[in-house]
């Protein structure tokens, strides 16, 4: 049988030992392809469009119900069994080498800078995005669009932390961190950043005791996040200061990690690895901690940060829309986009 699937995914799909491409279009589970049990595995989807997604699971039964879900537009499936220690590094492989093809992915992780046209770029055309890289203002729109049901959902969120003695000084610096790394943070607003208060702790913080003061995320990552009471084991000892969570894009910094974390050691003395990474990201990225505010603002004075910042973040920003608008606040925007505290 003849699939419509493009011949390199297909001649990709038996080079790397992947069953056949089953057909399952409106099919809920591909139950009857395996026996009992969890079945790790690889697995390559299909879709009506002409897209593909590539994935690994440590059982290929649930995945595809979850997708089916998800997508509902699934027409082919394959897959390959293989241990859970096995598949990270196949699947990035996988995945890199199916974009390599040219063919339309839906995966986020994994994938280089896309350099066909997004969603973002119908909000942000291109050449504004190479302006904004360059180290220019770009133009952005003077009306922000907020459903009035969000902004009813976050008035007691909000309401709790305008009261807080530090939410003056907080907002300042969320201000300037958005407008130097946000590309026209009005138009894209909600769509591709959103601006937490009181998020879910992180590693960085107890559980138990306490939660960070703010967060900006973008796509599926955190790109920045505010709080005070670090525990992570390498924080200063008084770590009851504000501490500030970066994410950027490694390389206008410096060309290698320890470099950069040598420079950034320069302009805010208490720097630490935040030890954590975006596969969305690739290899070109640093994660650290910053004690205290005033070191904080140090670092958006550096035109190498704010171009290592904008760079991550619009390459995530293109990558999909962001995935916690739902927890975006209008209110502290409010503040940020609009009137000076």
């Amino acid at each position: 049988m003849t699939l419509p699937v493009e011949s390199r995914v297909d001649s990709l799909r038996n080079s790397f030992g992947f069953s056949e491409f089953f057909y399952v279009k409106n099919r809920p589970t591909v139950a009857d392809f395996f026996k009992r049990g969890e079945h790790p595995g690889l697995y390559i989807l299909a879709f009506a469009d002409g897209a593909y997604y590539a994935g690994r699971t440590k059982d290929l039964k649930q995945r595809f119900v979850a997708h089916h879900r998800t997508h509902g537009d699934i027409e082919y499936f394959a897959f390959k069994p293989l241990s859970i220690p096995k598949q990270s590094h196949e699947e990035q492989a996988l995945i890199q080498q199916l974009e390599a093809t040219g063919v339309t992915l839906r995966n986020i992780e994994h994938m280089s800078w896309p350099a066909s046209a997004a969603d973002f770029d119908a909000v942000v055309p291109q050449p504004d995005q190479d302006n904004f890289l360059s180290g220019q203002d770009i133009q952005d729109q003077s009306a922000r669009i907020v459903d009035p049901n969000q902004r009813a959902r976050y008035e007691r969120s909000h309401a709790t932390i305008a009261e807080k003695s530090f939410y003056g000084e907080l907002v300042n610096f969320l201000r300037t961190y958005v407008s130097l790394a946000i590309p026209a943070p009005r138009a894209t607003e909600m769509s591709f950043w959103a601006l937490t208060v009181w998020p879910s702790p992180s590693a960085y913080v107890s559980r138990r005791q306490n939660r960070e003061w703010a967060r900006i995320n973008l796509a599926t990552c955190e790109v920045l996040t505010v709080g005070h009471r670090c525990t992570k084991p390498s924080a200063p000892i008084d770590a009851d200061v504000p501490f500030v969570a970066f994410h950027v894009a490694r390389s206008p910094i410096a060309p290698d990690e320890d470099a950069a974390f040598a420079e950034l050691s320069k302009i805010a003395p208490s720097v630490i690895d935040a030890e954590r990474k975006y596969d969305v990201l690739g290899g070109d990225q640093i994660g650290f901690l910053v004690f205290g505010l005033e070191e904080a603002q140090r670092l958006l004075e550096d035109p190498r940060v704010i171009g290592a910042a904008r760079r991550a973040n619009i390459a995530m920003m293109r990558k999909r829309a962001c995935f916690y608008a739902r927890y975006h606040c209008p209110q502290l925007a409010d503040d940020i986009l609009e009137t000076p505290v």
